[in-house]
Order: structure tokens, then sequence, then C-alpha cells
């Protein structure tokens, strides 16, 4: 899962707010077709955490103040809370004719653009507002996030270097150009990003996760178990720690254990088909595989993935497993783009070579799950402990 390419503090300040009248809802009754009473209501409303009032105050103050940005920028703000980006970036482009040059409402129309997953179109918007505002730590920040989930992790840190040398003291920027340095492979940078990032806030959660997952890559497994079980210390039920943990402890082969905590995630997130599948993995290893619940887990699984859930069960064999999942020849380079979900479907297909006894064939599947480089990816540190743990035995 990806880096969230969204500046929350550029979105409130593209909030314009007008000043909230104590008696806005008496005066409301008086004049229902005033627009600055309704945006006065709106604001009253989204100040006190009713975002849905709150948008329909704003929609009715929109119809009565045509071509003013203001009702538009506050609805779009609203919008992106709720998650209906495609909603937020009509609004932010209205707004934006009346206002073409306004540089805040460009930044949080790249938010909106990135939320939606059009990392590239975001990124130029990120620029036009940087045209308009050099700078601006946080439009290089969202530029950043959108060029890290876009891929390009390299520009990315060129962006976190700009915002930490403009602001020491960003942690999230130091979080997030941690995961870029993760994902490039660059493990040492991101451990000392990590660390930095858990001196300036011991309870930064994304931060210590991330720490976590980098220390399974590296092999510290005990570190990464530290790491998970600080979260847990506090908050007992968190499924991400929990997750993390499994992983680390079916690594160390404690796969009861492992399946505690996979079965405790899949309470918390039903629909996790990762989760689902690790608890099935766990299950197997510790002889008692639910074939009937990875087919159910098959079956939500994106088409790429479903193949190799579909050999863990003994529903479709190797060879056509791999061509389903268009598997490249072992001596080609994936493309870039199928990275990935190659990594996915080489980890949990060697997993059902390895259940299957085929310790040969699981090897094979485990160093192409390595080669595809995907570093940040779960199964690319869980082949390469499977690996160390085949050659232990």
């Amino acid at each position: 899962m990806g880096l969230r390419a969204i500046v929350w503090a550029a979105l409130a300040t593209a909030i314009l707010s007008a000043p909230v009248s104590e008696n806005h809802a008496a005066e409301l009754a008086l004049t229902p077709d005033r627009g600055s009473a309704w945006m006065e209501r709106g604001m009253a409303l989204l100040n006190a955490g009713h975002l849905i009032d709150a948008l329909e105050a704003y929609d009715r103050a929109a119809s009565l103040l045509p071509g003013d940005p203001a009702p538009l920028t506050n609805r779009a703000a609203i919008q992106m809370q709720l998650g209906n980006f495609w909603a937020a970036l009509d609004d932010y482009d209205a707004a934006l004719v009346a206002r073409p040059d306004d540089a805040v409402l460009m930044t949080a129309r790249a938010a909106a653009l990135a939320r939606l997953g059009r990392y590239a179109d975001a990124v130029q918007g990120y620029d036009a507002a940087l045209a308009i505002k050099p700078g601006d730590p946080a439009t290089i920040y969202g530029r950043g996030a959108a060029r890290a989930d876009g891929g390009d992790h390299r520009g990315a840190i060129v962006d976190y270097d700009t915002v930490l040398a403009a602001d020491g003291g960003v942690i999230a920027a130091l979080d997030l150009r941690a995961a870029s340095h993760f994902a490039l492979g660059q493990l040492s940078a991101a451990a000392a990003d990590y660390d930095s990032a858990l001196e300036w806030a011991n309870g930064f959660k994304r931060a210590r996760l991330g720490r976590a997952a980098l220390r399974h890559a590296q092999g510290d497994l005990e570190g990464a178990l530290s790491d998970a079980n600080w979260i847990l210390d506090i908050v007992a039920g968190d499924a991400g720690a929990r997750f993390q943990r499994g992983v680390v402890l079916f690594a160390q082969g404690h796969f009861m254990a492992a399946s505690a905590d996979f079965e405790s995630t899949v309470e918390a997130r039903p629909a996790d088909v990762y989760a689902r599948t690790w608890l099935y993995l766990a299950r197997a290893h510790a002889g008692d595989a639910d074939p009937g619940f990875m087919a159910a887990t098959a079956a939500h699984m994106d088409s790429g993935m479903a193949p190799a859930l579909r050999h863990l069960i003994g529903g479709l064999d190797l060879p056509d497993a791999l061509a389903a999942a268009a598997a490249p020849p072992p001596s080609a380079t994936p493309p870039p783009t199928d990275r990935g979900r190659l990594c996915e479907v080489f980890f949990y297909l060697g997993q059902a070579r390895l259940l299957a006894g085929d310790t040969q064939g699981a090897a094979t599947l485990f160093r192409r799950a390595l080669a595809t480089d995907m570093h940040r990816f779960t199964e690319h540190a869980a082949a390469r402990a499977a690996l160390k743990a085949l050659a232990e035995h």
C-alpha cells in the first residue's frame, strides 16, 4: 500500500472562512436567501464537526452566491475529508475560474488529484502552484508525496530534502523520505530517517510501523518485534501493528502465534485479503489449512493475484498459475509497473510450493520475488526470510 499525497495544512488554509455570528441561526431564519448567512452557518457547523450539515449549508451558499469561490472551496475541503475526491475536484476547478492565480487553491486541487490516483496530474498542479508561490513547503511536501505515490521516489526525496532544509522539525517529511529510501533499497538511509523521526516524536505510529517493516527487511526480527510491541503496549488491538507482528512471528516460525495476530487483523479488517492470505498461510504451516477460507479470499483478490491464491489451494497447477499471472520467464526483467504484483505472486506461489514439500521450487520462486527489488513490500522481506530459513535447514 502506498504514501498519501494530501497536505491537510494546505486544505485548512484553503477554507475561506467568514466570521461566525453568535446569532447566525436566528439571522438565517429571518434572511434564508442571504448567502453570507449560510456561509456563517456552514463555518459554525464545520467547526463543530458536523460535516454533512456544513456541506448542506455550503450547498445553499453556493446557490445563492454564484461565482463566489468561498462556498465552493469550503465545500471542497469537506468533500476531501469525506473521501468524495471527484466532487472536491469539481469544486476546486470551479473556484479556480474565479481565482485562477490562487496558489493555495492550486495546491488543494493537486491534493484532490493525488487522492484520485492521478499522480502525474497532481505533480503538474503542484508545479503550477509553485510557479506562483515558489518555495512553499506545504506545496513541495505535497508534490513529494505525489511523486512517491506515482513511483518517482528519487524526485520525492529531492522534495523532502527541500522541506527538511527549510524546517528540520517536519517529522512527516522525515517519515516519508524514509519510506522512499526504503522503496529504493537504501536501507541505511531509511533507518536513519525513521530513527530521527522517532527521536522527534517517540509515539509517531506511522514511523514506528515503517521502522518495524524496515527492520524485518533487514533481517532484524527482534527489532521489528520491539517496534510492533511498542505500539501494541499502548493500543492492544491496533490492526497494523498486529499484522506487522504476525509477519515477523511467521518469519521466526511461530505459526500459531502469527495466526492469532492475523486473526485479530481480519476481525478488525474483514475485507483485507492480504491479512486473510497470511492467516491461511500461518494456519497451513501449523497443520490447520482451510481451503474453503482461502477460496473465499481468492474470489475477492484482484485478477493478477487470484492465480497464485488458487494455486495455494490446489485449484491451479504452477505453470498455469504463472501464465495466468502474466509472469515473465526467469531470465527477463519484469516491467516496473508490474514488479509489485509479481513480487506478491512469486512469494505466494513460493509458499504454495513450500507447503507442498517442494523446497527447491519454493526457493526459485522466492529468489524471483527478491529480483523484483520491491524492497518495501512485505512479501519481499518475507521471501528473504524464507530463503534464510531454507538455507538453515
